[in-house]
Parts: structure tokens; C-alpha cells; sequence
């Protein structure tokens, strides 16, 4: 992947970069005369790069066509056929803006075992981001057809203590689009810096990133950063990955009872947790110190 010109590296975090040279996607600044120059960005990692002088356009590094098309292209059509069998409706997933279908991934070939959530070279980057050993908190599908609404303003999760902490990040949501996607079609859009609880009731009026991208490209934020999916004003549908990854001792209980989840969900959830922990191979050995 080619250096950004006058690019500044996203808080250390390889393969993501955050420039003001060619980037392959960008995001138009939102907000007003001021919101040309900003004392932070935070885009993708939540990190810092202060004192950063905006042009017009925010561009943004991603890893580039993380995953091969025909490989993207297969889940995509394994995920449609799931999303069209009787079997989907019992992992139907609470999704807010209207229009918007989303679905849990069920434990099962080709799910449980594609590549796309053990990936080594995703999870170095947020293992190197997250500093802990993580796990895979939950992986769902969301689609957005044409016609679909905004999301409102939202984040993963509230605090952990108080309200007003500023601690480091314990989760990280990865986006992956399973086609193309244009700004018309509503690409995921970021509020870098503003990741304390959204019950203040912030929006994003000074500026926004929307990560238009291509099919395979991943793209990586802090679990408390103020996000949502825009309106679909394109005439494709727009089908999105959406993965959190966690440190271990994390656990998103309101998702449990806030959005009603099933025990059916919860149980296919809990062995994508399994993955990414050692399991002794004897009864045993599980009570051995």
C-alpha cells in the first residue's frame, strides 16, 4: 500500500493511516467555517493526531481490499441465502432506522468458519490496538436496501464507571461492506472525538467521515465513538459485516436486555466467544491451578 503525502500515522496501528494526499476513500468535512481546522481527529482507531489542518475533503487509510472479492463475494452469497430461509427470522437482530434488516450470524459453515473474524492480520491490528486478548463480542449482517433511513447519532455501549470517563479502548467495531460502496448509498459515517455516553445528547454538527469504500475493505473505530448508517439513496442494497471485537472481560449486558435477545442468539453468540479461548481437553483439567 503506497505512503499518503503529508500523512500521519493513526496512533501507530499498522495498516491504518489517516493523510491529506490520494487516499482511496474519503468523507466530506460537515459544519461550518470552523470546521476546516480541528485540535483532534480520531478517525478509525480513536486516536490522536493533533493540530491536524483539514483540507475539504478528510481522506482516510484503510486496509485496502483486506479480503479477496471472491471470497467477499461467497459470504455475500451464503449470507443471502440465510437471510431468505426460514431459519433467519429466529436470528432476526434488533436494527434501528427504518428499512434496515439486520441478522445474527448463526455458529454454522460457511459462518463459523470463514475467515473473515480470525483473520491474522485483522487481529494483530487490534490486538496491538485493544493491548489485551480479545474476543469476537458479536458478528451480524446489516442491510440497507434503497429507500432505507438514518440511523440516528449512537455508540456500542455506555460507560463502564461514570459518565464523564475518558478511559482507553476496551472495544472496536470493524465494518466490512459485502459490495461496492458509494456516498450515495449511505456508507458508515464516523464522529471522530466524540466518544463520551451520547445520552448528553450530542450530534455531529461540526464534522463527519463518511468511509465509502469497496467490497472487502474493512474499516476499524473505537466502540464508543459516535457513529451511525446513513439513508440508502443509491439503487443497490448495501449489505454490511458489522463485527465488535472486545477485550476479554467485556460484555455489552444491555444488548441482552434492552434489545431482547433470544436464547437461541445468545447461545450461537456465546460459541463465537469460544473461539478465542483456550478450552482444556479433559473435564479435569478445567479445575487444575
Amino acid at each position: 500500500m503506497e505512503r499518503a503525502p503529508r500523512s500521519h500515522d493513526a496512533g501507530g496501528v499498522p495498516g491504518l493511516r489517516v493523510g491529506f494526499g490520494p487516499g482511496v476513500v474519503h468523507g466530506p468535512i460537515r459544519g461550518g467555517a470552523d470546521a476546516g481546522r480541528v485540535s483532534q481527529i480520531s478517525a478509525l482507531t480513536g486516536r490522536s493526531v493533533k493540530g491536524a489542518a483539514l483540507p475539504h475533503q478528510l481522506r482516510l487509510r484503510l486496509p485496502r481490499q483486506l479480503y479477496a472479492r471472491e471470497e467477499v463475494e461467497a459470504l455475500r452469497r451464503a449470507y443471502v441465502t440465510f437471510r431468505e430461509s426460514e431459519e433467519a427470522e429466529a436470528f432476526r437482530y434488533p436494527c434501528q432506522g427504518e428499512g434496515r434488516v439486520e441478522h445474527m450470524l448463526p455458529f454454522r459453515p460457511p459462518f463459523n468458519t470463514s475467515i473473515f473474524h480470525t483473520d491474522d492480520r485483522l487481529l494483530q491490528i487490534l490486538g496491538d490496538f485493544l493491548k489485551e486478548q480479545i474476543k469476537l463480542e458479536l458478528m451480524t449482517v446489516i442491510t440497507s436496501p434503497p429507500g432505507s433511513q438514518h440511523q440516528r447519532w449512537h455508540q456500542g455501549w455506555r460507560y463502564l464507571f461514570h459518565p464523564d470517563e475518558r478511559l482507553p479502548p476496551y472495544a472496536a467495531v470493524v465494518t466490512l461492506p459485502l459490495a461496492d460502496v458509494s456516498p450515495e448509498m449511505g456508507p458508515s459515517e464516523m464522529c471522530p472525538g466524540k466518544k463520551r455516553r451520547f445520552y448528553y445528547g450530542w450530534r455531529c454538527d461540526d464534522f463527519s467521515i463518511r468511509v465509502a469504500s469497496t467490497a472487502g475493505t474493512v474499516a476499524i473505530f473505537d466502540y464508543k465513538t459516535l457513529h451511525r448508517g446513513p439513508g440508502n439513496e443509491g439503487s443497490a442494497e448495501r449489505p454490511m459485516v458489522s463485527m465488535v471485537f472486545s477485550k476479554a472481560f467485556f460484555l455489552n449486558t444491555e444488548a441482552f436486555v434492552n434489545r431482547g435477545i433470544s436464547l437461541l442468539q445468545t447461545l450461537h453468540q456465546r460459541r463465537y466467544w469460544e473461539q478465542f479461548f483456550w478450552h482444556p481437553p479433559a473435564r479435569d483439567d478445567q479445575f487444575r491451578v
